[in-house]
């Protein structure tokens, strides 16, 4: 499906939904006369956009363009509700092996003042991990925790671990793991644990991976 054919047809059916919500509503003649109706026809439009992008995001009938030309089209209608829709686009993105384009889509969000959500912050992480910029993913992480977002951050963290083993910096990993982020109230969690262990076995460091046990 191309991108003309896949994005449009999603905008024609928001588009649709809010001309029948309007006709099934009678509204008084002040309400008309006002902005009132532009504001509750973006809405409509934001909340049938977002329903058709997470439909199609679990069918696997989003390609990368698609993803992108919708994020164009949600921020042209940016609202609080469209967290979920903004994150499905970013997934398709970054599983295309584009996080360099998640990063930059990111930005955008922050520009059209979406609220921030700790799922889109992980994707950013994860995207700066893989864009091999471990610097960005850290401040993004520290981002995550003046949100306020800490207590579900540890999912986050594991972009950052993967990425510390993946150097070879064990230590380092094992450190951040089991005591800086316990500092912020971000417990290790099962998959911590594992990204470590998987590490401290490709090092062959027996004595810390021991340690991981006592």
């Amino acid at each position: 499906m191309s991108v003309s054919t896949s994005s449009r047809r999603l905008m024609v059916q928001a588009q649709a939904a809010s001309g029948g919500e309007r006709r099934r509503r009678r509204r008084p003649l002040l309400l008309r006369d006002s902005g009132q109706v532009g504001a509750t026809r973006r809405r409509i439009v934001r909340r049938v956009l977002e329903r058709n992008i997470e439909e199609q995001y679990r069918a696997g009938h989003i390609g990368t363009e698609d993803a992108l030309h919708l994020f164009d089209e949600l921020l042209h209608v940016a609202g609080p509700s469209l967290t979920r829709a903004i994150n499905c686009l970013l997934y398709v993105v970054v599983g295309r092996d584009c996080p360099a384009l998640g990063v930059c889509l990111f930005n955008r969000v922050a520009r059209a003042k979406v609220p921030p959500h700790n799922v889109t912050y992980s994707i950013l992480v994860g995207c700066c991990c893989h864009a091999g910029r471990l610097d960005l993913g850290f401040a993004a992480m520290g981002n995550i925790i003046k949100l306020g977002f800490a207590a579900e951050a540890m999912f986050s963290s594991s972009h950052l671990l993967r990425a510390v083993c993946a150097e070879n910096k064990t230590s380092y990993a094992m450190d951040i793991a089991l005591r800086r982020m316990p500092e912020f109230n971000c417990r290790p969690n099962v998959f911590s644990y594992s990204i470590l262990l998987k590490g401290l076995v490709l090092r062959r460091e027996v004595k810390r991976l021991l340690s991981l046990f006592t």
